[in-house]
């Protein structure tokens, strides 16, 4: 269902990214490098994401056009540690550039000035690569002083901040474009291109998958393997290990299934250890807290994912898994899993939040998430899948 209205941010926020962007523009003075405007081939592009792994991973479909259009270019990301590694396996990507930036960490956490001094350092030491041109798909203006901190020559973005109510002037850009009709992340990304004259064909449909890591492609078609990651970033995110264990114990009933893998990262390690209690003994079903590779892996060699609302579903969706996610207060129409073999369920339509800003949830004790049903989920597993049972 798309939404009726764009996402609305306190107006402290919109002052303060305008007022921003107008004192930026005397760092624009003073940091812009005269380079030939003359018509170059564009040899080194930077695209720039300081968020979370599925914002990251919104950036893998403009490689391929990006590459076809300039295929002797290099293409460099900046973006942060703990969500950005999933990059360094894309082998297009010539280099994946780290920064802790401040504005980027989890809501309720105080920004730091030390942490934004030595971001800016950093991003400045990025001037050696002398980037011909630089990307902010998010139409951010903390990104798009980036793209000046690093001495992008091109600097193209949008002039609105991902469907919000949130405009900027574009002062800092060579190239802008105005707010899109309302779409995926992934088409929004893409259709960005269109300001420096990527045509339709170049861009449309979005193509899978965006990656695949052949290192650790260890599929073995004889094996079915189900991964369920029950990981969310945001508590009110989350499904209730109660219909967590009720859907395991139905699937580890079907024959089809010859692994079921349960996954978490570090900080779902209790909720994986109560699912595991929970759900009934069988040799088929495995419970594993991850590393961020054993992630990768495990998405890369399933044959199935299920999954909440989070980074991890981009990844299954951008290696053209068949897919099954669960979307709560997340905005289905930006983030749902684009890909032929996708599907979601939601049921917020009923709650007046939607859409929520994700700061704070007005109905914790019977919110979104759980008018999810156990059936709800079964209906969207693969139906070629469900036949053989």
């Amino acid at each position: 269902m798309m939404p009726t209205q764009v996402r609305k941010y306190s107006k402290k926020k919109v002052v303060f990214s305008l007022i921003l962007e107008k004192l930026s523009i005397l760092l624009l003075v003073f940091l812009s490098k005269q380079r030939s405007t003359s018509r170059q081939p564009i040899q080194s592009i930077l695209l720039v994401e300081p968020f979370q792994m599925g914002d990251i991973l919104s950036l893998t479909p403009l490689i391929h056009p990006l590459l076809t259009r300039h295929p002797n270019a290099k293409i460099f990301v900046l973006t942060k540690f703990s969500s950005g590694k999933v990059l360094e396996f894309d082998s297009r990507i010539y280099k994946v550039f780290f920064s802790d930036f401040p504005w980027s960490v989890q809501s309720g956490k105080k920004m730091r000035v030390t942490k934004l001094i030595a971001s800016i350092r950093q991003t400045l030491k990025l001037r050696n690569f002398q980037f011909d041109l630089g990307i902010d798909t998010r139409g951010d203006i903390r990104s798009q002083i980036l793209l000046v901190l690093a001495g992008c020559k091109l600097r193209v973005g949008y002039t609105n901040y991902l469907h919000s109510n949130i405009n900027l002037a574009g002062h800092l850009l060579t190239h802008k474009k105005n707010v899109s009709t309302y779409r995926h992340r992934y088409e929004w990304n893409l259709d960005l291109l269109r300001a420096i004259n990527y045509e339709e064909t170049e861009l449309f449909p979005v193509k899978f998958p965006s990656f695949i890591p052949n290192r650790l492609l260890k599929i073995q078609n004889n094996i079915l393997n189900l991964l369920i990651h029950v990981g969310g970033g945001w508590e009110y995110r989350r499904w209730s290990t109660e219909k967590w264990i009720a859907l395991i114990d139905y699937l580890q009933k079907m024959s089809i299934y010859q692994h079921i893998h349960v996954i978490g990262g570090p900080s779902e390690e209790s909720i994986i250890a109560e699912i595991a209690v929970g759900v009934s003994p069988t040799s088929k079903v495995f419970f594993k807290t991850t590393s961020f590779e054993e992630l990768v892996q495990l998405v890369t060699n399933c044959h199935q994912f299920i999954g909440l609302d989070s980074g991890p579903v981009n990844l299954a969706a951008c290696l053209d898994k068949p897919v099954v996610a669960l979307f709560g207060p997340g905005d289905e129409t930006m983030w749902r899993p684009l890909n032929s073999k996708g599907k979601y369920v939601k049921k917020a339509e009923k709650f007046p939040c939607s859409p929520c800003l994700q700061l704070k949830c007005i109905f914790p004790k019977k919110n979104c998430m759980e008018e999810i049903e156990v059936e709800d989920v079964l209906r969207l597993i693969d139906d070629d899948i469900i036949e053989q049972t």
